[in-house]
């Protein structure tokens, strides 16, 4: 069949390796590859290359550490895209475990490098996006539980999105956003601080894209106790006096980086950290520009390095365990305005499956520590509220302890 195809008597060349004896068809002969390839076995080869490809890739990704399928998956789209090197190159910038968000934000570094054809360069950026979006869409999570858009589990060890990922995630959304006109320090992040647009240049704003960062993630109560500040003196302050200073050695993704340029101790900017390495500080920063470190007016990916460093704060991450409190006591205010009276009973409905209960309305969001509930388990609803997508989650409270759940699975 195949020699039918071949009209330009390529056979002998599909023996060899292309790239080493660099073959450059002509028009016909490539007519003719085209024709071959296009045939029935000619798409089945094509299928059974790729499948053995994937996984010999696969076998390399499991070799360096990749122990999840979305960073298995990842390493097999970045070295599909720019070979084992490329691949193995970004991998070793990460610190394990391997996630998908960790991995995205790794590629974003290629941004800083003067030679835009790497796997992570602009060009490349929307492909990789959509690699993420589908596998947190489809993959199966790490328990063996697809993810849905449900608000059920089949597992009770079901994992999600860390806080370090929501905050660097979103930092990264706003990497290119300028002031508007320049030096007037009118940008989105001081009108969220202030209220409104601003027109002054005393108005530095560092400190406040990475105070508006945490507010817009709704993890508020991890910068600063949930107050705010533009002033990031007064975030070392705070960072010292609750003991969040680590050693700048320890430096990890998720970490808040405050700087000094003059060496007086006093903090003159701050950013986040993306990944420490071979003594560089891969970070992403409000404010700054290759002129001007501390005021130039755009949210940037920086290389840094510890002689400019005073301090690297670690705020308290981890999942949020619960809702423990009735939520006007609850420390981060997302639930300020909720009732916690409770208004009727109900019944959990799942079938077989377990219900999430999540510390706010939507699946975005992290677990609570009493989550899941079984099916037929009694709970308090107290209150209602919509989630970002339009549905209907209820505020509940079960022995004791408040969260949300999805309002398809409770039943009077």
């Amino acid at each position: 069949m195949f020699r039918k195809a071949d009209t330009a008597n390529i056979e002998s060349k599909l023996s060899v390796d292309w790239e080493t004896t660099r073959w450059n068809p002509s028009s016909a002969e490539k007519k003719a590859l085209i024709a071959i390839i296009s045939t029935d076995i000619g798409k089945q080869c094509q299928d059974d290359m790729f499948i053995e490809s994937a996984k010999n890739t696969i076998k390399n990704a499991n070799a360096i550490g990749c122990a999840s399928p979305g960073s298995r998956m990842m390493y097999v789209e970045i070295a599909h895209l720019g070979g084992e090197s490329a691949a193995k190159r970004i991998f070793s910038k990460m610190s394990k475990p391997f996630t998908v968000d960790k991995i995205f934000s790794t590629l974003m570094l290629d941004q800083n490098e003067s030679n835009q054809n790497l796997v992570g360069s602009k060009i490349y950026q929307s492909r990789h996006e959509c690699c993420v979006k589908w596998i947190k869409k489809y993959v199966k999570k790490y328990d063996g539980s697809a993810s849905s858009n449900s608000g059920t589990s089949s597992s009770k060890n079901e994992q999600s999105e860390s806080q370090q990922d929501k905050i660097i995630n979103l930092a990264l959304s706003y990497v290119g956003v300028k002031e508007s006109p320049p030096n007037s320090n009118n940008v989105i992040f001081n009108t969220h601080y202030y209220g409104g647009e601003v027109n002054d240049p005393s108005l530095a704003w560092c400190c406040a894209f990475v105070w508006d960062i945490y507010r817009m993630a709704g993890l508020s109560h991890l910068f600063y106790g949930g107050k705010k500040t533009a002033y990031c003196p007064t975030v070392y302050d705070w960072a010292l006096n609750n003991n969040l200073v680590v050693d700048k050695s320890k430096a990890t993704y998720g970490d808040i980086v405050l700087f000094d340029w003059d060496g007086d101790k006093v903090a003159d900017h701050i950013g986040f950290i993306i990944s420490f390495k071979n003594g560089v500080y891969s970070t992403v920063e409000g404010n700054t520009s290759n002129g001007n470190n501390s005021n130039g007016g755009e949210v940037m990916l920086r290389e840094r390095y510890a002689s400019n460093i005073l301090a690297i704060v670690r705020p308290k991450y981890g999942t949020v365990s619960s809702i423990s409190v009735p939520p006007q006591q609850n420390t981060n205010n997302q639930t300020s305005g909720l009732s916690n009276s409770i208004k009727w009973n109900g019944i959990v409905d799942t079938g077989d499956d377990t219900l999430n209960v999540r510390n706010w309305a939507g699946i975005e969001y992290d677990l609570c520590s009493f989550s899941p509930l079984s099916s037929g388990e009694s709970v308090g609803v107290c209150d209602s509220v919509r989630a970002s997508d339009g549905s209907t989650w209820y505020f509940i409270c079960y022995k004791g302890m408040y969260g949300f759940v999805h309002s398809d699975y409770i039943r009077k």
